[in-house]
């Protein structure tokens, strides 16, 4: 479950918290919202350019807050889970959109979290990384955007911790697995 707060440039103090579901979802008159599972991360070299993402960009950032990520790592036919958190073991914030799609059965809120080049450590297991921005560049995010935030963050920023190879029947977590718990924090439409 991910927790949301939105915030405009100009009334900082506005809040508002809800559930979103993972993968964006913006495509007028479409029936079915898995349509927004496609969208699940969005390229941050190209997010201005795709209609997709074109209007969320501009009006509807997010940060995704976390306490870790996963990657997985191709060797041979096998796929291997890798976690990445923080050294001190804080939550870190995922730069993001979010948007309302007006679903046949209601509003639907949804999110994607984007991503850059991996830096050198998440690199040595796959070939893209969500961008993590700093707490100065998560509120400057929120409020003003750029693409000069869309970078990889620093190699020393997060660890990387091997993860079972066999996940369990009841997901990546597991019965003796604390969940990360997962917040995300809105820019409100302008």
């Amino acid at each position: 479950m991910f927790f949301i707060v939105q915030a405009t440039a100009a009334a900082a103090s506005s809040m508002y918290t809800g559930h979103f579901t993972e993968g964006l979802s913006r495509y007028p008159g479409a029936k079915d919202p898995k349509i927004g599972v496609q969208c699940i991360n969005a390229r941050s070299e190209t997010v201005a350019e795709k209609p997709a993402f074109r209007d969320s960009i501009a009006r509807r950032r997010c940060l995704v807050l976390a306490d870790s990520f996963f990657e997985w790592q191709t060797q041979g036919r096998r796929k291997i889970p890798w976690r990445f958190e923080r050294p001190d073991h804080e939550p870190f914030c995922m730069a993001g959109l979010w948007d309302r799609w007006n679903s046949p059965e209601g509003p639907l809120e949804t999110f994607t979290i984007l991503t850059c080049p991996p830096n050198q450590l998440v690199g040595s297991v796959h070939s893209r990384m969500p961008v993590v921005l700093s707490p100065d560049q998560a509120e400057h995010w929120l409020h003003d955007g750029g693409s000069s935030l869309l970078l990889p963050a620093p190699d020393d920023f997060l660890l990387k911790l091997p993860v079972e190879p066999e996940l369990p029947k009841d997901g990546l977590f597991g019965q003796n697995r604390e969940k990360p718990k997962n917040e995300l924090f809105l820019q409100d439409e302008a």
